[in-house]
């Protein structure tokens, strides 16, 4: 009686172990993906960078998925509507966004209605859209330093565009502003 005691002590947890070891090594299926149409935000208005990019990788998403990849522009506040509905989107995989750098500037320009750190998480760089500082042809400046010359002798009068308060694009020209001692005027779109 003792000696059957001592075996199943020891047979049941060596059992218990290896099977418990084997099924951990087992490979999990995971379900189909998508299974219906994915929303793909862009948080700017249609044309962009963020937005040609976008189009041009859903196109290739739903050709391989065989499921449509519906591209949404979201745009204002430069960026934050389109951050905001992303990261309020129901956590199932089917809504996801392209965003540009300015996720990083403008969360810390503004207040959002999210938590920026954990409610959006980057995956995949897809991209790389470079800034171009350009004027109108009429313009008297073609080069940087002539674009700046003009800009000192004519303080406040000279315009630039951005995706919005608080965007890289506003960002950079404001500390472009700083280093080269000039004011320009803001415009968000």
């Amino acid at each position: 009686m003792k000696r059957v005691f001592k075996l199943q002590s020891t047979v049941i947890p060596l059992a218990l172990g290896a099977a418990a070891v084997f099924s951990a090594a087992l490979p999990a299926w995971g379900q189909q993906y998508p299974t219906k149409p994915v929303r793909v935000i862009v948080p700017f208005a249609p044309g962009g960078g963020s937005d040609i990019t976008a189009r041009q990788v859903a196109q290739k998403f739903t050709e391989a998925f065989k499921q449509q990849f519906v591209v949404e522009n979201r745009g204002g506040a430069a960026g934050l509507i389109g951050m905001e509905q992303t990261a309020k989107a129901a956590p199932d995989g089917y809504t996801i966004m392209v965003m540009s750098g300015s996720f990083s500037a403008t969360s810390a320009t503004q207040q959002p209605a999210f938590d920026p750190i954990n409610s959006i998480i980057p995956v995949a760089e897809v991209g790389f859209t470079p800034f171009v500082l350009s004027v109108h042809p009429s313009l008297p400046a073609k080069t940087t330093k002539e674009l700046i010359a003009l800009a000192r002798s004519t303080p406040g009068a000279l315009v630039f565009a951005s995706s919005g308060v608080g965007g890289l694009s506003h960002m950079a020209t404001e500390l472009k502003n700083s280093m080269a001692k000039i004011k320009m005027t803001h415009v968000p779109a």
